[in-house]
């Protein structure tokens, strides 16, 4: 079993050059119009209980880009467990990856999320933004 970060880059080397660019600090203009024509994205959260998955879906533009540092989520009716709530509050860093049904590109946006005390959604600051697509 490999067990240091040396070992892994050694079986597997560095990432290509094409990966590494396509990584930034911000929402940008092609990451912001594949969000606003996703109608699916998936949430990632990790808190003290664990981690948890939970997919968000509606139509195409339900996530909102306010700026190229803010994206906006809205709340919708669920099962109430709260689960990505409860963890975003015990540690605010999260990852989304947003999917369009039957298009071979995703994007994928880490960042720290934050919610407001009245439940119309909360907002997620990403800190590093990247896709799988060719045109990245």
């Amino acid at each position: 079993m490999l067990t240091t970060i040396e070992q892994l880059e050694a079986l597997y080397g560095q990432p290509h050059e094409r990966a590494l660019r396509k990584e930034i600090a911000h929402v940008n203009e092609d990451y912001r119009a594949f969000i606003e024509v996703a109608p699916f994205v998936v949430l990632a959260t990790a808190g003290p209980d664990g981690l948890d998955c939970s997919p968000r879906g509606d139509a195409p533009g339900f996530v909102r880009v306010v700026d190229e540092r803010t994206l906006a989520l809205p709340d919708r009716i669920g099962n109430n467990r709260l689960d990505s709530l409860r963890n975003i509050i015990a540690e605010p860093r999260l990852a989304l990856l947003f999917i369009i049904p039957g298009v071979g590109e995703t994007l994928r946006v880490n960042g720290r999320g934050r919610i407001p005390p009245t439940p119309n959604g909360w907002t997620v600051s990403p800190s590093k933004v990247n896709c799988r697509a060719p045109w990245c």
